[in-house]
């Protein structure tokens, strides 16, 4: 049994109220779940039409989260985004919207939490740095915004 056009309508609408698909994975997405690849084109060609599937809409919701939950820097962000095949326009968007004085604010806000919590452990200054440091880098910060945020803490409270 085939699948029809309207039943790829409402599995494609489905997929995409749980979460924003790139039009490349939507596409493998409904391929691997018995859609003919031209019946997945058909459907996804529709979605994109009549505006249902935005890949820049989808990228800027993408940034708006990153922005309220402070999650990872500009290298995560548009690892991210390649991963899931977003097209090159898209993560042309991306990289605009992260630019490095967001990155370096977004750094700023992760360094305090972090910084507060490591601060309370009873390590020594110098395992405290390279924590702090190491988490910051694991979250796709760039080494130069880190490197400062230490050397200012460091002024503030004196060595780590």
């Amino acid at each position: 049994m085939s699948i029809t056009y309207e039943e790829g309508i409402k599995q494609a609408l489905r997929l995409i109220g749980f979460k924003d698909y790139p039009n490349k994975l939507l596409m493998r997405k409904l391929i691997s779940k018995g859609f003919e690849p031209s019946l997945a084109e058909k459907v996804i060609n529709e979605l994109v039409q009549k505006g249902y599937l935005d890949e820049k809409k989808q990228i800027i919701r993408a940034w708006e989260k990153l922005k309220a939950n402070c999650n990872y820097g500009r290298k995560a962000f548009l690892y991210n985004l390649k991963r899931e095949e977003y097209d090159s326009e898209s993560l042309e968007l991306a990289e605009s919207l992260y630019t490095e004085e967001e990155e370096a604010l977004l750094a700023n806000e992760v360094f305090k939490k972090i910084s507060r919590k490591i601060t309370k452990s009873n390590i020594d200054q110098a395992k405290q740095k390279q924590k702090i440091y190491s988490f910051l880098i694991r979250k796709g910060f760039s080494q130069g915004i880190i490197l400062g945020l230490i050397k200012e803490f460091e002024k503030e409270k004196g060595d780590i």
